[in-house]
């Protein structure tokens, strides 16, 4: 049921929160091993996108997301910030978050994982829209603008152009060669 008549700030504000809490839980899912419970936060025909890979219908982002959960030597941390959040109609808003990706595999039974610095830095592009569910994602638009040098891009969803797998980038005392850019 739509209570909203495009004027009530109270209801714009509660939307937005809605909104970014999708954000937030986005993030914990995937950072806390629940990745493909991602899927849940999209309406049942939206989709995902990021760099030449587009997912679209719940199922197939499930899917996709499995593939994340599955690798559990990965420790992520998403950091979510500058998040701006329009409504644009009654069941519908946009929004932008900038993020920055912390990435390292596990080594061993540590209690921390020693890392080298964003892998990512990035904006999030969403298009939100009130479904009977609530508020869910109607796409998410990944989009890079910094990337460590030899991180893939999209290394939990494999790229159908790809001839081999991505490979780990060589240091040499912890600096990039220069074959590595």
């Amino acid at each position: 049921m739509d209570l909203r008549d495009g004027n009530d700030p109270l209801l714009d504000w509660l939307a937005q929160r809605a909104c970014e809490k999708l954000i937030i839980q986005y993030t914990h899912l995937i950072d806390f091993g629940e990745a493909e419970r991602v899927a849940d936060l999209f309406a049942a025909d939206g989709a995902w996108e990021a760099y030449r890979k587009k997912i679209k219908g719940r199922e197939e982002i499930r899917k996709a997301f499995r593939l994340r959960q599955m690798n559990a030597k990965r420790v992520s941390r998403h950091i979510c910030t500058n998040i701006s959040i329009d409504i644009s109609g009654p069941q519908t808003a946009s929004g932008i978050t900038y993020f920055t990706l912390f990435r390292e595999h596990r080594i061993g039974r540590h209690d921390f994982v020693p890392f080298e610095g964003p892998k990512m830095v990035g904006d999030y592009l969403d298009q939100f829209v009130l479904t009977d569910e609530g508020w869910k994602f109607a796409l998410r638009k990944v989009q890079i603008a910094f990337k460590m040098a030899g991180v893939p891009l999209l290394s939990a969803f494999p790229d159908p152009d790809a001839s081999e797998e991505p490979q780990e980038p060589r240091r040499e005392s912890g600096v990039l060669r220069e074959d590595e850019f």
